[in-house]
C-alpha cells in the first residue's frame, strides 16, 4: 500500500535526489550536499541503503540538487546558448557583408563565454556565504540575461530596418516597371535642381513618350500594353548612365533626370535612347511581336530656371516631337536644337 506519510514523501525526495546525482556525476558535475531535517524521519532500512549505494547527503535545495554557484554558471549558459538563435538570424537576413561578418564573430564571441563559463564551475569556489561570490554569480546570470535581450533587440531592429526598406520602395518604386515613380521625379529634380545652383554644373531633363500607345492597348489588349511598358522601361534604364535617374512619369511617358549634362549631351543621349528602344521588338501575351518607338523632348537648366519652368519646356519639345513624325528628339531649349533618328538606322 503506498506510504503518503512525511516519510514516503522524504523518500520520494531522495530518490529524485539520487536519481540527480547520478546525472550529475554522469557529466562530470560535483554535487554539494547537506544534511537536512529529513535524514532524521528516514527509517533505518533507508539510511543503511542510503550508505551502501550512494552515501547521500541531502541536498539543501531539495528540488533542484545543484548550489547556487552551478545554478547561476548554468543559467548564464542557457541565456548565452539562447541569444545564439537571434545572431543566427541576423546572419541569415543581413545583405551587408560587413555586417554579416560582425554578427559572425559576434556568434563565435557568444562560443568562447559559453566555454568560460562552463571553466567556472570548477574554478569559481562554492562557497555562497561569501559575498563576493554571491555578487559574481549575479553578475554571470546577468551577463548572459544581457547578451541574450541585446541579440533578440538586434533582430527585431534588423526586421523594422527591412520593413521601413520595403515600404519606401512601395511609395517611390512603379509597381509595373520597376523604376522610379512621379512622386520620387518630383522630389528628386528639386534636389537634383538645387545641387547644380550650388556647384555651378549644367543638368538636363528628358521627357519621353511612347509613340502610338493608345493603339497598341487598343489591338493587343490592355496585359500586352503593361508589357510594353515593362520592357521599355528596361531599354530606357540599361541605356542611361550610372548617374542619370530615370522615372515613370505616368501613364506611357517617362522621365530621365541627367546630372551634369549640357545640351549637347543631352541630344546625344536623347538620340541614343530613340535608337536602342527602335531596335527592341515586344514580344507580348499570345506571341505577337510589338515594334516601339518614342518621342523624346529635352531641355537643359539655364539661369533662373526651376523645376516647373525646366519640365513645361521638355515636356512642349515631346509634343513637338510627336508633331515632327514622332521617334525623334527634340530640343526645349531657346535655341531649337533638332535630330532625328530613323528606326532603320544600325
Amino acid at each position: 500500500m503506498p506510504n503518503f506519510g512525511l516519510g514516503g514523501i522524504f523518500s520520494a525526495q531522495s530518490d529524485r535526489i539520487r536519481r540527480w546525482q547520478r546525472w550529475a556525476e554522469h557529466f562530470g558535475f560535483h554535487v554539494v550536499v547537506q544534511p537536512s531535517a529529513a535524514t532524521v524521519l528516514r527509517t533505518q532500512s533507508e539510511l543503511q541503503r542510503d550508505k551502501g549505494s550512494l552515501s547521500i547527503r541531502e541536498v539543501s535545495w531539495i528540488m533542484f540538487p545543484f548550489d547556487f554557484v552551478s545554478f547561476a554558471i548554468l543559467s548564464g549558459i542557457g541565456f548565452l546558448g539562447a541569444s545564439l538563435a537571434p545572431v543566427i538570424r541576423l546572419l541569415q537576413i543581413t545583405r551587408s557583408r560587413h555586417l554579416r561578418r560582425a554578427w559572425f564573430w559576434l556568434a563565435m564571441m557568444i562560443v568562447g563565454f559559453v566555454f568560460g563559463y562552463l571553466a567556472l564551475i570548477n574554478l569559481l569556489p562554492h562557497d555562497t556565504n561569501q559575498i563576493l561570490v554571491k555578487l559574481i554569480c549575479v553578475v554571470l546570470i546577468m551577463g548572459g540575461v544581457f547578451v541574450f535581450s541585446v541579440a533578440v533587440l538586434a533582430l527585431q531592429t534588423a526586421k523594422d530596418v527591412e520593413r521601413l526598406v520595403h515600404l519606401e520602395k512601395v511609395v517611390i518604386i512603379d509597381p509595373l516597371t520597376g523604376v522610379y515613380n512621379r512622386r520620387f521625379f518630383d522630389e528628386q529634380l528639386d534636389r537634383e535642381i538645387g545641387l547644380a545652383e550650388r556647384a555651378g554644373t549644367d543638368l538636363s531633363l528628358l521627357m519621353i513618350d511612347i509613340d502610338h500607345f493608345k493603339s497598341v492597348n487598343d489591338t493587343h489588349g490592355h496585359a500586352a500594353g503593361d508589357r510594353v511598358l515593362a520592357v521599355i522601361a528596361a531599354v530606357l534604364n540599361d541605356s542611361i548612365r550610372g548617374s542619370d535617374v530615370l522615372t515613370r512619369y505616368g501613364g506611357e511617358e517617362f522621365a530621365v533626370i541627367a546630372p551634369a549634362t549640357n545640351a549637347e549631351a543631352a541630344a546625344l543621349l536623347s538620340e541614343r535612347l530613340c535608337h536602342m528602344v527602335s531596335r527592341k521588338q515586344v514580344e507580348c501575351p499570345g506571341g505577337a511581336k510589338i515594334a516601339v518607338t518614342v518621342s523624346i523632348g529635352f531641355a537643359t537648366m539655364s539661369g533662373g530656371d526651376a523645376a516647373e519652368t525646366l519640365f513645361l519646356r521638355a515636356d512642349a519639345a515631346v509634343y513637338k516631337a510627336k508633331r515632327s513624325g514622332r521617334n525623334r528628339a527634340v530640343s526645349g531649349d531657346p535655341v531649337d536644337r533638332t535630330s532625328t533618328l530613323k528606326a532603320s538606322v544600325a
